[in-house]
């Protein structure tokens, strides 16, 4: 059977080739998707039962930082905004966080290790937790990684991130409370945070009062505006799906079935002579359709399993490097197998056409 399909082998060989094109196209919208929804569930995960956002504007280079959770003892109290610090090994200001009190379980999802300030041992030292894609730039010495942080050396104490997207890969998250000099003299300039007081516990009314006497306490003149949020906030569905060139994987899955129906045609035409002794032994057009499909789809499963063996040996190596892996539901599983049918059947349009147009030239 293998042998009198590839019998036609150059045929075959371009066929298995755009038909690999296809499968690599189909699996790569497949995973942009996939990608975007766990980016998504990741999101909503993290957002607490109970917050108030606090927007602080300030003009007198007041540290806000350091004291706004003093005195708090229900739920946690984050900083971010245009919060940056400067990574020496990266060469760039990085966005990051600054957790100002901590009194129950945070949001981040560890790797490994712990957020700044979770441990006693963190107590007056200079610590940060770092994204699966951060943690990369940090320097190891002596089983310890480190990072320079505003020309201060930070102890790396923790590594966020998620086997199920890179939702947390890009975090920095910093303490107020294991925070170098030069750091938190540098947000003293910063005339613009968003403190977020968010609790799954309990309500978060209480320590709102105390965050915000605390900022006034820093700064009166400060102008602070408190929103109780309620919403989960705007899906990053649709933004993630545009940087991920979704509109290319189309663009390939369509030219390369324009490219599969081309390739079919000159099948049928290396095969002229054959359909034509077909005809003459009774052979109908159903079956000699048939026997053209069948060799298609074996064509297409022989594609189908070679592309799965690379995809399965690619993504073990995804996952030692970084810890990820694609997932795959019932939904996703059913979209390949669609496709997968969809594009024999296309395939097979033009070639019934000509098989039925010319049967009476193919006899001839």
């Amino acid at each position: 059977m293998i042998h009198k399909i590839f019998r036609y082998h150059l045929v075959s060989v371009y066929f298995i080739i755009s038909q690999m094109v296809i499968l690599m196209s189909v699996f790569n919208v497949l995973h942009i998707f996939n990608k975007a929804y766990a980016k998504e569930r990741e999101r909503l995960e993290a957002i607490a039962d109970n917050r108030i956002e606090l927007t602080v504007d300030t003009v007198n280079g007041q540290d806000m930082l350091t004291g706004a959770g003093k005195g708090v003892t229900k739920g946690n109290v984050v900083a971010e905004g245009k919060l940056t610090c400067e990574v020496a090994e990266i060469g760039s200001l990085n966005r990051c966080e600054v957790i100002l009190s901590i009194n129950e379980a945070t949001p981040y999802k560890m790797i490994s290790g712990h957020i700044p300030g979770e441990s006693p041992d963190d107590t007056g030292k200079r610590c940060v937790a770092l994204g699966r894609n951060k943690v990369g730039y940090a320097k190891e010495r002596d089983g310890i990684k480190y990072l320079t942080i505003n020309q201060e050396e930070y102890e790396v104490v923790g590594i966020i991130g998620s086997e199920n997207s890179d939702f947390w890969d890009y975090k920095i998250v910093l303490n107020s409370d294991c925070m170098g000099d030069k750091l938190k003299n540098s947000y003293k300039s910063v005339n613009n945070y968003t403190i977020t007081i968010y609790s799954n516990l309990s309500s978060v009314q209480e320590t709102f009062e105390q965050v915000y006497q605390n900022l006034l306490s820093a700064d009166s003149y400060s102008n602070i505006v408190a929103v109780d949020k309620r919403q989960k906030g705007e899906s990053t569905v649709k933004a993630t799906l545009q940087r991920e060139n979704l509109r290319t994987n189309v663009l390939v899955y369509v030219f390369c079935i324009i490219n599969s129906i081309i390739i079919s045609m000159f099948w049928v035409v290396q095969r002229k002579k054959e359909v034509a002794i077909k005809r003459v032994f009774g052979y109908s057009n159903i079956r000699i359709v048939s026997d053209l499909a069948r060799d298609l789809l074996l064509l297409m499963i022989i594609t189908f399993v070679f592309y799965l063996t690379g995809y399965a040996i690619v993504q073990f190596i995804i996952y030692l490097n970084t810890g990820m892996y694609d997932h795959w539901n019932l939904t996703s599983v059913l979209a390949v197998i669609g496709m997968f049918f969809l594009t024999m059947i296309i395939t097979l349009v033009t070639p019934v056409i000509e098989i039925y147009k010319n049967a009476s030239e193919i006899i001839k």
